[in-house]
Formats: C-alpha cells, structure tokens, sequence
C-alpha cells in the first residue's frame, strides 16, 4: 500500500523529459542506478513516462551492494560497455551518488 500511495504521488521534475529526450537525440545512454528492488523502480520509470528513456536499470537488489558501493557502479559501466572516464553520474544525492561515482573514477553531477 504505501508504495502504491507513494508511486501516484510522484511527478516528474519540469527539467528531466526535456533532458531525456535531448540525450536520446544525441544517442547518449541513460543508466539509473538505484539502493532499492527493481519491480518498484520499474513502476516508478513507468508511472513518469520515462521507461522508454532508461537503457539499463542496476538496482542494489542486483548488485547485492548499495550505493556508494563501487560494485554498483562497475555493473553500469558493463551493462553500456563504457569506461569511466566516458560517463557522468547525474544524481541528487552527493553521499551515495557523488562519493559512489567519484571512487569509481566518474565524473559526479549534483542536482537537486
């Protein structure tokens, strides 16, 4: 129930659809990395109308880590078949996001 009540409730932040879809044009690759189980983070990508946006979801379920955990991270760079050095982790979360990425050598961008 309270993850029913919560997904409803979410809505999309004004920004992100113009970012997805101007990333999708350009051919870059969208990687969500997440602490939580995949049937909830799939619902949510759906709910937003974003799935369609998102080539690969790693979730800690997965991994069997959490961020900051660079195993986490790893199994995102296998899944696109990248090199740290070539990716940018965008996040809103500077401890588990910012600390994850930047100890596996990729770059961190902080939104909030």
């Amino acid at each position: 129930m309270y993850w029913k009540s919560f997904i409803e409730k979410m809505e999309l932040r004004s920004w992100v659809l113009k970012f997805l879809k101007d990333a999708r044009e350009r051919g870059i690759k969208i990687v969500m990395i997440t602490n939580l189980e995949s049937s909830i983070q799939y619902k949510k990508l759906i709910h937003l109308g974003i799935d369609s946006f998102v080539d690969f979801l790693v979730t800690s379920e997965e991994a069997g880590v959490e961020k900051p955990d660079p195993k986490i991270f790893q199994i995102a760079l296998d899944k696109i078949g990248m090199k740290p050095d070539d990716v940018v982790m965008i996040g809103d979360d500077e401890s588990d996001d910012g600390v994850g990425s930047t100890n596996s050598g990729i770059s961190f961008i902080l939104c909030g």
